[in-house]
């Protein structure tokens, strides 16, 4: 039996901390060799409120784009301090370095994520149909 290897950043947004492991799939019966990755909490739980198709779609474009993925990292890391903050200061754990050094690729607005996520929708309209 192969065993998951825990990747040490997020699969999807690259930052290093507050790791989970994740079934691609959903199932979580299912632990074949495949049906593991290794998600923040913060992508964890947007891959659950957007759904599993959507969410596939902006994983592949992060691997794709790095302004995307910029983008996902600001969202992550915003999230995180967010958290941070309402915890006491002594449980507060220091970033680790970003993955985006220097700034170098500008996240998308918001309206620019919009487009993107409507674009993806209008073409797949079964990906909501209930």
């Amino acid at each position: 039996m192969l065993h998951y290897n825990k990747s040490r950043k997020c699969d999807c947004c690259g930052i290093y901390e507050n790791l989970k492991r994740d079934h691609i799939n959903q199932t979580h019966s299912d632990n074949t060799s495949g049906n593991h990755q290794t998600l923040c909490k913060h992508c964890h739980m947007e891959k659950g409120r957007m759904g599993l198709p959507l969410f596939n779609y902006i994983m592949g474009l992060c691997k794709a784009d790095l302004r995307m993925k910029a983008t996902m990292q600001k969202g992550s890391r915003e999230w995180l301090r967010q958290t941070k903050d309402r915890r006491p200061k002594e449980k507060q754990s220091k970033l680790l370095e970003p993955t985006n050094p220097n700034g170098q690729y500008e996240p998308y607005t918001d309206d620019e994520i919009k487009l993107i996520i409507s674009a993806y929708v209008r073409g797949n309209p079964d990906i909501y149909s209930e």
